[in-house]
């Protein structure tokens, strides 16, 4: 939680520390690296401009600090999913660190939609429109090849390339 429960508002320096810290995993130890666990507490109808913490403008930037460097890891082949935390609102026991439950999901206690929740919303669709590895028949699915494990960023590219090669090969035996 860069730049909420340390640093609060200071969403600058979410990229660089997320970057180094997923980085630290990756070398410690050699497995693929999915963040599930990300986000700013925000109250409902509370707007500014400019954003402000507990603002729902604050929480679409916030949460738009990750996605570039989600992106670059990606792209590195061994980040392999995110997801944002929370869903919805829940209560939480009492204390000077929550006012009335957690804040940071995405809609309401009530499932109405916060802004940021358009925001995900964006970003998942464009991630799905833009997948290389699933593709849309079932049957094709089956029978892609799985990525090493140990690639470098080097050869990222490379094998990428080969990946759509081979979809494109699958895609037109059907």
């Amino acid at each position: 939680y860069f730049a909420w429960y340390t640093n609060t508002g200071q969403i600058d320096i979410i990229g660089p520390s997320l970057e180094r810290d997923v980085l630290a995993w990756r070398r410690a130890f050699r497995k693929l690296v999915m963040i599930s666990e990300y986000g700013a507490d925000t109250i409902a109808g509370i707007h500014s401009d400019p954003s402000i913490a507990f603002t729902e403008e604050f929480q679409c930037e916030y949460l738009a600090q990750y996605f570039p460097v989600f992106d670059k890891l990606r792209a590195a082949r061994f980040f392999i999913g995110e997801h944002v935390w929370n869903f919805a609102d829940f209560m939480t026991a009492q204390g000077v660190t929550r006012v009335y439950g957690n804040k940071k999901g995405i809609f309401t206690r009530q499932r109405h939609p916060k802004m940021s929740a358009y925001t995900i919303r964006t970003r998942y669709q464009a991630l799905g429109n833009a997948s290389l590895r699933y593709p849309d028949r079932m049957s094709l699915l089956a029978r892609v090849a799985p990525l090493p494990l140990s690639q470098s960023a080097e050869e990222a590219p490379e094998a990428a390339a080969q990946q759509q090669a081979r979809l494109q090969v699958l895609g037109s035996q059907e």
